[in-house]
């Protein structure tokens, strides 16, 4: 099965794939949780995702679903190990396919979080990540 999809940048500059270009301005932790991602789009179900790794500014996640490059979201983050939940605005930056070789494959995606004045954990998020 061939993935041909308008909404997956597989030439975006990916961090980890060994792109020369890293706007990076935080460091990424390698880190366990689970994602809950809700789009801007009112009929749009939630996807579930996983972290693959974080940073103060963003992460990194895999799902079965790929994402529309530019799209605004709602992303819920729990991380495992510290068993705690942030509520986040994002924005995907980056999409590409992850797992080729499956019948079904898999996605991953760069999200850039975003802040907000009222109802969002990123502040919180923030103060986590900086060290």
């Amino acid at each position: 099965m061939t993935y041909n999809d308008p909404i997956i940048d597989e030439s975006a500059s990916q961090p980890s794939g060994g792109s020369t270009l890293d706007r990076r301005d935080f460091s990424r932790i390698k880190i366990e949780g689970i994602t809950l991602i809700k789009t801007a789009s009112a009929t749009s179900p939630i996807i579930n995702g996983e972290l693959m790794d974080v940073s103060a500014s963003g992460l990194k996640i895999t799902l079965d679903t790929p994402l529309s490059v530019g799209s605004s979201i709602k992303i819920s983050i729990f991380i495992e190990e510290e068993d705690l939940i942030f509520l986040v605005s994002g924005v995907i930056l980056w999409c590409a396919i992850f797992n080729k070789k499956s019948d079904k494959p898999s996605f991953v995606c760069g999200i850039e979080i975003l802040y907000e004045k009222e109802g969002s954990d990123f502040n919180d998020w923030r103060a986590l990540f900086i060290a």
